[in-house]
């Protein structure tokens, strides 16, 4: 086998190990949903109206949008809201990061937020990833 051969090998390999770590991590998300543990027993799927009310508190403050998407948020599946106070206890990254708001009267406990972006309604600030989109809807 040649050194292009190899490489081509090589590179194949690094692609598959990628994506079984991706699908390893997938199934860990999972397990804790259904198992009721994990930050997502913590947190229910965000409604426009959710997003857009911390939005409204965000702009009011002089904040900017970072983005424009042409569709609703609706069709995202990383906004979620926290239900009861919550931590991070694993970092998610990439694909895996979501984007969660914290009504008031809740906290975020802390913890690695990894790439994802907390919004806090009480003061209509960001923590984490500085990621503030705006949705056709």
């Amino acid at each position: 086998m040649d050194k292009k051969d190899q490489s081509y090998y090589k590179g194949k390999a690094q692609q598959l190990d990628r994506l079984r770590k991706e699908r390893r991590k997938i199934r860990g998300i999972k397990r804790e949903i259904e198992s009721g543990k994990g930050v997502f027993y913590y947190l229910r799927k965000a409604t426009a109206k959710d997003y857009d009310a911390w939005l409204d508190g965000f702009f009011k403050k002089g904040g900017k949008q970072t983005h424009y998407y042409n569709y609703s948020i609706l069709q995202t599946d990383y906004f979620y809201v926290a239900i009861k106070d919550f931590s991070l206890l694993k970092p998610l990254r990439g694909s895996s990061a979501i984007r969660i708001i914290v009504p008031h009267g809740l906290n975020f406990l802390g913890g690695d937020l990894g790439h994802c972006t907390i919004y806090f309604m009480k003061d209509y600030e960001i923590q984490g990833h500085q990621f503030v989109p705006v949705f056709k809807n």
